[in-house]
């Protein structure tokens, strides 16, 4: 468990799983689902820019990529300040890669 979580207390977490609104997947797995469902609707507009589910999908994991790569994960976010450098980075990085895909 992370330091400093607070889970849901037992009652309301069996309460959400019987009505189905928790399914015990991490969110990556919610949003792949998703992803995969809807693949070819339009997720996000921006500007004359239109985004498929699918373009998405692979924006986000190319993010995550290159996050990881620069050193980020839930170690680092002790050192934040080294954490935003290495997420502004990669922001950067991930928009001028989509900027020319596109």
């Amino acid at each position: 468990m992370l330091e400093g979580f607070v889970p849901f207390p037992p009652e309301y977490a069996a309460r959400y799983r019987a009505k189905g609104y928790w399914q015990d997947q991490s969110l990556a797995q919610e949003f792949d689902a998703v992803f995969k469902r809807y693949a070819d609707r339009i997720a996000l507009i921006d500007g004359d820019t239109v985004y498929t589910y699918a373009e998405l999908d692979h924006v986000s994991s190319n993010l995550a990529l290159n996050l990881r790569y620069l050193g980020l994960r839930l170690a680092a976010l002790g050192r934040r300040r080294e954490a935003l450098e290495a997420a502004s980075e990669a922001v950067k990085e991930t928009t001028d890669s989509v900027k020319e895909t596109v």
